[in-house]
């Protein structure tokens, strides 16, 4: 009959992968600081809580264990803490690992929040477009502008509303418009014959214009209202830029159909 006592080599790895698990060893730490992931670069930070009856030491190993450090902790809000994460750990699998250890009420990422929703334009962030929001970073003066902020915390989407810009054009293929033009849904599909409605050369809506699909052009009495000069356009960009897009300008409004109408070359 074999011998049914483990050799302690075994003894001691058994005690080891159940003291894991008792961890909540749900992720392994080299997944944790992998190669850079969205969202995990070096200096981020998380919040954690934790779970009523999870003492600060139980939480100090697991932080130990991901290579996390505490910046602070709150006492006073069930010991929430903040959490410095290792260089190149991915914000989202360390969260996870938190979550799944059932340590914590709650684990989540350390942003910053603002109480006035604004974009992300780049424009808009260096202060370019003082009319909406004038923060004197251009020597103007602090607070001359539409408070374009204190609207934008209300409303900043109509997409269901067709501005007509009446001016020199839109250059509608601009990267910061494009998504914003109107298209004109009795110009668009396939007619009779299976051809592309917008460039078959048809007045499909029977409105006097021919592939008019953006607007009209008024002097030539055409339906394309390309700007040739640029006003137009830059109308077009302080009604309804297209918002917190990370590029360029922001409109008054992020969402909206500008359809364009051309009157002046």
């Amino acid at each position: 009959m074999e011998n049914q006592t483990l050799p302690s080599q075994l003894l001691l790895l058994r005690s080891f992968m159940i003291g894991l698990c008792l961890l909540g060893g749900a992720i392994a730490p080299e997944n944790l600081l992998a190669a850079p992931a969205p969202g995990g670069t070096q200096g981020e930070r998380i919040l954690v809580r934790p779970r009523e009856g999870v003492s600060l030491s139980v939480m100090a190993r697991r932080h130990s264990r991901l290579g996390n450090r505490v910046l602070h902790t709150f006492p006073r809000i069930a010991n929430l803490q903040v959490l410095e994460l290792p260089p190149l750990a991915s914000v989202q699998a360390v969260i996870t690992d938190y979550q799944q250890s059932g340590l914590v009420a709650y684990a989540e990422p350390d942003r910053k929040v603002q109480v006035l929703q604004e974009p992300n334009d780049s424009r808009y962030a260096d202060g370019s477009l003082w009319g909406l929001h004038n923060t004197g970073v251009l020597g103007g003066v602090p607070g001359a502008d539409i408070h374009a902020p204190d609207g934008w915390d209300i409303q900043n989407t109509a997409s269901n509303i067709v501005v007509g810009v009446v001016d020199t054009g839109v250059r509608y293929t601009h990267e910061d418009l494009t998504d914003n033009i109107w298209v004109n849904p009795g110009e668009t599909g396939l007619d009779d014959l299976g051809r592309d409605k917008r460039t078959n050369g048809v007045d499909d809506d029977a409105d006097g214009y021919v592939d008019d699909v953006h607007g009209i052009n008024a002097i030539l009495g055409t339906g394309d209202p390309f700007d040739d000069h640029g006003h137009g356009t830059h109308v077009s960009g302080t009604i309804g830029g297209v918002g917190n897009n990370s590029l360029g300008v922001v409109g008054v409004c992020w969402r909206v159909q500008l359809m364009a109408c051309k009157f002046v070359d």
